[in-house]
Formats: structure tokens, sequence, C-alpha cells
């Protein structure tokens, strides 16, 4: 009965030979009421946690698809005159600012952005926003210096700390529609540990993103 354990990688009773359950907290089969092996336990929670890598991907490469194509649109639209020239002169003071205090201040920005990114539901409205909104800001550095915008928008993700950023945008994104869709399936605990692993990969991403951005101020 052993090779009813696992069939195509998908966990089956060694008794009755029926599909086991992917909860984590399944140890018995819900048809013979068999013991699970401790083998196929650790079987099954390989498998789960395969899945849940499998299943980010794609609504990630998505999302991040999405975060760029929310900046380039901003890039291209239209800027007011005087509000071109208020938002350069608010550049400019946080420029100078970054350059006095370090980049704890990047940091801390780019951290709010971010965790306010995984709320449900608000979280990716409020990430493309944020993300246009950069657009627009590129938009004004088009019109100061005479560069077309595309040229900008391209030329930004030549920097190692901005690919890093939207990478975190992007995880950010994405892990708040999985979140959503675990509260809808009734599976929130599971949800916000996975939420959670994410959180932590995007701040050490975007700590070190800050460190990079703050060398190329400085020597600037």
């Amino acid at each position: 009965m052993k090779d009813l354990w696992v069939s195509g990688k998908m966990p089956y009773c060694p008794r009755c030979g029926i599909k086991l359950p992917e909860e984590k907290g399944a140890r018995f089969c819900p048809n013979c009421g068999s013991p699970i092996p401790r083998s196929l336990l650790a079987e099954k929670r390989k498998i789960s946690r395969t899945n849940v890598v499998r299943e980010r991907i794609p609504v990630f490469l998505i999302i991040f698809m999405l975060c760029l194509a929310a900046t380039a649109i901003g890039a291209l639209a239209r800027v007011d005159r005087s509000e071109a020239t208020r938002i350069f002169r608010e550049i400019e003071e946080q420029t100078e600012s970054v350059k006095n205090t370090g980049f704890q201040s990047i940091f801390t920005n780019n951290l709010r952005i971010m965790v306010v990114m995984f709320i449900p539901i608000f979280g990716p409205v409020w990430g493309f926003i944020v993300l246009y909104n950069t657009g627009r800001v590129l938009a004004v550095f088009s019109m100061f210096y005479g560069i077309d915008p595309s040229i900008i928008f391209l030329s930004l993700l030549l920097y190692p700390f901005a690919i890093m950023e939207y990478v975190s945008y992007a995880l950010a994104i994405s892990e708040s529609l999985m979140l959503t869709r675990s509260i809808i399936k009734r599976d929130f605990k599971n949800g916000v540990i996975v939420a959670l692993i994410v959180m932590a990969i995007c701040i050490i991403a975007l700590f070190l993103a800050a460190i990079i951005e703050w060398f190329y101020i400085s020597a600037a």
C-alpha cells in the first residue's frame, strides 16, 4: 500500500487511497479515520510550501508589470507648469534632507509606503496611486531638463535600487491580493503568516535599496 502514499506528488491515504486534505492541521484520513503517517505529513507540508510559491509567481509578475505601467503612465501625463515647479522644489528639499540624514529617511519613507500596500483592497489602490505619482515626478524632470519622459522612465530601471523597490512594492501588492483571497476562503491565519514572511523579505530589500540609493545621491 506504500505506493498509495504519494501519487503525482499528491498525498493519498495509505489505507483507503483517498486524496488527503491539504490543511496543515489534518492528521487523520477524513474517509476511514486512519492516522496519517509522519512521513506523509512531511510530504504534505512540502507540497503545501511548493504550492504557496507556485501560485504567487504569476500574480507577482503581473503586478510587477502593472507597477511599471502605472509609473510609465504618470511619466507620460501632462503636468501644469506651476505644479511642476512646486514638485521640483519639494524634490530638491527632500534630496538635501537625505544628504543630511542619510539613508534612514529613504528607508523610512519607502517602508511606510510598502506596509500600507499590504492592506487588503485598499493597499493595491494606494500602491498604484503612489507609483503613478512617481511617474509624475519623472514628468517634472522631463519638463525641466528637456528630456523625453520615456527615456527618463527607462533610465530609472537601470538603477538597482529602483528595481529592488519595484520588486518590493509588487510583492506587497500581490500579497495583499492573496491575503484578500485567504480571507474569502476563511484561511486568514495561514494568509497572515505568509504575508509576514513576504513583508520581512520586502523590508530587507528596501533597507538594502535605501543604502544603494543614498550612495548614488551622496555621490552626485
